[in-house]
């Protein structure tokens, strides 16, 4: 790296550990995020299903995803069988006005609706009647190209036992009790050790118990058990990252890639970061573009920065300006700002481009 990429520090903005982002239909895997405001009203419950176009059980509980007047939101979550009620029940990742007895929020008509799961695409319902009780059926459909799943297909075959020891964990780890999840999760991986799910989740109650090392012990095991489930990739990925374990960082994302190309924009972003680091410039800059592209949403302003590092060991000015002015625009008030403000100051000047105007300092 230059002199000029290396004075400023390295990212800023901390990266998230959960890597995995939502996919839905109609070119908007990958990229999609969730946007508050509006308003809305509830006048009853109302219930729906989300199926897998060839007819197979859900593997998982599926998010369930609202847009009403120009706002997305969590509504509600499926059950073991893909059934939902939206208004009722607490659910993690569901968003509190779309509790019972909410009268701040809700789904009436002219609202959409769409399943997430990551490497799957969601047909859309439309909420046509505000008073209609059953909202009707999402179906999802796996497109052609993805061998990458966001769920462990050995699930299907746990035990009883296993599933319950799974279930209870998961409520335990919900309420961040890593103590009353953790024998949970060593029960069920006992009693069924290709378990994938069991291994991820123990994998994550490790890491947020600060134990990296049985943290990367439980990813690997879950990938072993099942090479084709994603999350114990993006989760060991992270792992790696915070060991600035580039190289690991840099193969275990690729790994995630080539499974799914296009849901987890936070994969491509790490192997930018992790192949910038490793020297890897024509890597990094490809993943970089690919993570801009697909981060729609905004999730990870890192990877603005990352690829304006890159253009600007290349010589490339304007297009580093064009960057890290975007980083900083999503990214106003992150550590080293002040830092990459001087440098794209000398950016533009080089380049001839007008100094953009800078955001106004929080009050």
């Amino acid at each position: 790296m230059t002199k000029a990429a290396c004075s400023f520090g390295f990212l800023p903005v901390a990266i998230a550990t959960v890597l995995f982002l939502p996919s839905v239909a109609s070119g908007q895997r990958g990229g999609g995020g969730r946007s508050g405001g509006g308003k809305m009203t509830i006048p009853v419950q109302k219930s729906g299903k989300v199926v897998m176009e060839d007819g197979t059980p859900l593997p998982e509980p599926v998010l369930v995803e609202a847009a009403c007047a120009g706002t997305v939101l969590p509504v509600a979550r499926t059950d073991s069988k893909g059934g939902f009620i939206i208004g009722r029940g607490r659910e993690a990742d569901v968003d509190a006005r779309f509790q019972s007895g909410s009268t701040a929020g809700g789904v009436t008509a002219g609202c959409w609706l769409r399943a997430s799961l990551p490497g799957y695409e969601s047909s859309i319902l439309r909420v046509t009647d505000s008073e209609t009780f059953d909202l009707g059926t999402i179906v999802l459909k796996r497109p052609a190209g993805i061998e990458g799943t966001a769920y462990s297909a050995t699930s299907l075959k746990a035990p009883k036992a296993a599933q319950k020891a799974l279930e209870k964990a998961q409520a335990a780890t919900q309420k961040k009790k890593w103590d009353e999840a953790r024998p949970q999760l060593e029960k069920a991986v006992e009693l069924y050790p290709e378990y994938a799910a069991a291994w991820w989740e123990l994998g994550r109650v490790h890491e947020a118990s600060g134990d990296l090392a049985q943290a990367r012990n439980a990813y690997e095991r879950s990938i072993k058990a099942d090479p084709k489930f994603v999350k114990p990739y993006l989760q060991l990925a992270g792992v790696f990252h915070k060991e600035k374990n580039w190289r690991g960082a840099a193969d275990v994302t690729a790994t995630v890639i080539k499974l799914d190309p296009f849901s987890y924009a936070g994969a491509h972003m790490l192997n930018a970061i992790s192949n910038l680091r490793l020297g890897n410039m024509e890597a990094a800059e490809a993943s970089a573009r690919q993570a801009v592209k697909l981060d729609t949403g905004h999730i990870f302003p890192e990877a603005e920065y990352a690829l304006g590092l890159i253009l600007d060991t290349k010589g490339d000015s304007k297009g580093a300006a064009e960057h890290l002015r975007s980083f900083l625009q999503l990214a106003p008030n992150s550590p080293g700002a002040e830092a990459i403000k001087g440098r794209l100051a000398e950016l533009e000047q080089a380049s001839g481009a007008q100094p953009a105007p800078q955001p106004p300092a929080p009050k």
